[in-house]
């Protein structure tokens, strides 16, 4: 078993790497570290098809064509499931955002060792080599750049789906009448001239499914012209191309929520919205802290992606900035569930942890601001979040 090290990285620093990468499994191990320049060596070596099994990959987050390497990785049968660490000097907000946009799993400082320690723990029981069972049926992928139908088609292949791909608005239109039918739509938003609402009207008509759920994937000039168009919303989501990958699941579960829900009652307390923030977390009363990225939010608590996650019933204090807001609010709470990297079964949410707010336990201006910022949020979320990484 190999884990590879993608950068430029001096002697001591590549040592120290490599002793928190064994250090997670102790010394009896045959795990074997192998560190490379640049992406260029990294795709010889995983070309051959005798490389021996890949535990995962740590990457220079600044690395040239590092978006391009792993788009290619998602495309190959054999590292399809590899989880990606991005290395980055300073962890920050603006980090997260370029490297969750390209593809990484996790982003993390290249020189915090034990957050790689940490990591590597996690995927002790992980295998790369284990596809999750098709459980939910197809979904068709359309968007003239190969690269981003790799890295949608990965994220929605862990979901569960059956994936169908088009490149161009005439193989998309060939798709609507595969079998069975699809049960969801991500579309380029440009594939097409003409009016985009016509189109997907013509798509459901040809598949059967006056309901069948699209996400619509562009630029901001894309979202401008249809943000306040009369089309067929309820089941109509926006994203943009450049977002995390993992925001397709969140808006893939609220579409088809919304679909299952039609004509019934919401018993969720308040709405989830998409938001996508750096926070900073830790275990009550700990000086120190961990590093992830607010993945959703709510009224009452939020879910934060990370493959170091902190145990259910756990108490957390954490840090982020609310929507709008340029200084940052202390919340308090507690982890009520848990999702580890697991891709022996579909998964809904990328690995993380849900943490629900104790308001008792909250400074009350961080708690009023926090609440405030959701309340904007939501009033507004077809401005903000379609278009949120």
């Amino acid at each position: 078993m190999m884990v590879l090290v993608v950068g430029d990285y001096r002697t001591e620093h590549a040592e120290s790497m490599t002793s928190a990468i064994r250090r997670a499994f102790g010394r009896d191990n045959d795990l074997r570290t192998l560190f490379v320049r640049d992406v260029i060596s990294a795709k010889e070596i995983l070309s051959d098809p005798d490389v021996e099994p890949l535990r995962c990959i740590f990457i220079d987050g600044a690395a040239a064509h590092v978006e391009e390497f792993i788009a290619w990785m998602r495309g190959q049968e054999q590292l399809f499931s590899v989880p990606i660490f991005a290395l980055v000097p300073h962890v920050c907000d603006q980090a997260f955002r370029e490297t969750n946009g390209y593809g990484a799993d996790d982003t993390l400082g290249d020189r915090d060792m034990g957050a790689i320690t940490r990591r590597m723990a996690v995927l002790e029981e992980y295998r790369t080599s284990v596809r999750p069972p098709i459980t939910a049926g197809n979904v068709v992928i359309a968007h003239s750049d190969q690269k981003l139908r790799r890295l949608f088609g990965k994220t929605m292949r862990n979901a569960g789906f059956n994936l169908i791909f088009a490149s161009d608005e005439a193989e998309l239109m060939n798709t609507a009448e595969v079998s069975p039918r699809p049960k969801l739509v991500i579309a380029e938003y440009a594939l097409t001239d003409g009016d985009v609402f016509a189109e997907i009207e013509r798509y459901r008509a040809n598949a059967s499914d006056t309901k069948l759920p699209f996400v619509l994937l562009g630029r901001g000039s894309d979202f401008h012209n249809i943000a306040t168009d009369t089309g067929p919303v309820d089941v109509v989501e926006l994203m943009s191309d450049s977002a995390p990958p993992d925001n397709l699941l969140f808006l893939t579960n609220e579409l088809l929520r919304r679909v299952f829900l039609s004509g019934k009652a919401d018993q969720r307390a308040s709405e989830r919205l998409l938001y996508g923030t750096l926070c900073a977390f830790r275990h009550a009363g700990d000086l120190s802290s961990a590093y992830g990225y607010c993945y959703n939010i709510s009224f009452e608590g939020m879910y934060v992606k990370t493959f170091d996650p902190p145990r259910i019933d756990s108490e957390i204090w954490l840090e982020m900035r609310p929507p709008g807001e340029i200084i940052g609010v202390h919340l308090r709470g507690t982890v009520v569930w848990v999702r580890l990297p697991d891709n022996s079964r579909a998964v809904t949410v990328p690995p993380g942890f849900g943490l629900r707010i104790d308001s008792n336990a909250c400074p009350p201006g961080d708690l009023e601001k926090y609440r405030a910022s959701y309340k904007q949020l939501r009033e507004n979320r077809r401005l903000y979040y379609p278009v949120t990484i």
